[in-house]
């Protein structure tokens, strides 16, 4: 029989080098048996700052400061596990990928990027930008610019210097926008965008005196 101290090896082993699950909103993603970004696999063979999935052996300062000095920029979004979104170009990315720090590298990849949610019929979107601290409004524009005259989107506006909406015209459909706008290279994420609706709560007014308070449903 195994001994106690031999399973625990074992165990400490197969922890190790087990892959992560990145939890993207649109689903997950195997790390164990999803293949890490090879340079055969892309054809980006150019400075273009792209979005790459980065997993962490461990995350904590040290690890994220390895990543951090090779882009020169902070890291983007955090995504469970040990994975973060990160702006690089061909020859950082490929740099990132030989450091002791990292388990697995991948393309952040359009699909990835639109709510499987999205109603086709969806008549405005939200599309986030990365967090980019260098971005300003007018960079954002012309993001928003190049959008729109590619994804022939004729109306929108930049809520922030990351978040972009878009309205859509009755006859196109949301989910043809989206891949369009998912092909951005700094579009990080495409939801559905409902339109807001005013609360306006229905007052019971007391009929009796020493009646209870006036009743104010919550909010759903």
């Amino acid at each position: 029989a195994m001994s106690p101290v031999a399973m625990l090896m074992l165990a400490l082993v197969g922890t190790a080098t087990a892959g992560t699950t990145i939890h993207l909103k649109a689903g997950k993603i195997d790390t164990t048996n999803t293949e890490s970004l090879k340079e055969v696999d892309v054809d980006l063979q150019d400075d273009v700052l792209r979005l790459y999935l980065v997993s962490l052996k461990e995350v904590n300062e040290a690890s994220k400061m390895t990543v951090k000095r090779v882009i020169q920029a902070d890291l983007e979004e955090y995504i469970p596990d040990k994975t973060f979104v990160i702006l690089a170009n061909h020859e950082q990315i490929y740099e990132i990928k030989d450091l002791d720090t990292v388990a697995w590298v991948g393309e952040y990849k359009a699909r990835y990027k639109i709510d499987p949610s999205l109603p086709e019929t969806a008549t405005k979107i939200s599309v986030m930008l990365g967090h980019d601290n260098h971005r300003g409004s007018e960079e954002g524009e012309n993001i928003m610019a190049e959008i729109k005259e590619r994804c022939s989107v004729s109306k929108g506006g930049l809520a922030t210097s990351n978040l972009i909406v878009l309205q859509l015209e009755p006859s196109q459909k949301a989910s043809e926008v989206a891949k369009c706008v998912a092909d951005q290279n700094e579009v990080t994420w495409i939801e559905d965008r409902p339109e807001l609706k005013a609360f306006q709560p229905e007052l019971k007014v007391p009929a009796l005196k020493g009646a209870p308070p006036l009743e104010i449903p919550k909010e759903l």
